[in-house]
């Protein structure tokens, strides 16, 4: 088991400022398709992932989480993701999930 902290930030998007957490950051992550596309398992993994993270939201959990295999997919995904902000909030949230 692995637990992250469901930290957050105010950052700026085009302008307009947004509090992201670190589960809205995952989910960004787990939702970026790679090239050659997922299967079937790979989408399972990654759902997991999203459900992790919805059922601390709904339950008002300031923390998400993981089984051991899930924490890989979820390190894997944040790994591969290429941003389009700079932010010092980001290299905070993929330090979280460095192996």
């Amino acid at each position: 088991m692995k637990t992250i902290q469901n930290l957050f930030d105010t950052v700026t998007i085009n302008g307009e400022e947004r509090t992201l957490t670190v589960g809205d950051l995952l989910k960004e992550c787990v939702n970026v398709i790679p090239k050659d596309g997922l299967n079937v398992e790979d989408i399972a993994a990654r759902l997991k992932i999203v459900n992790v993270i919805n059922q601390a939201k709904a339950n008002n959990e300031t923390s998400l989480i993981f089984e051991d295999a899930d924490f890989k997919t979820a390190a894997s995904c944040v790994k591969q993701m290429r941003w389009a902000i700079v932010h010092k909030f980001i290299i905070d949230f993929c330090n979280l999930f460095t192996e």
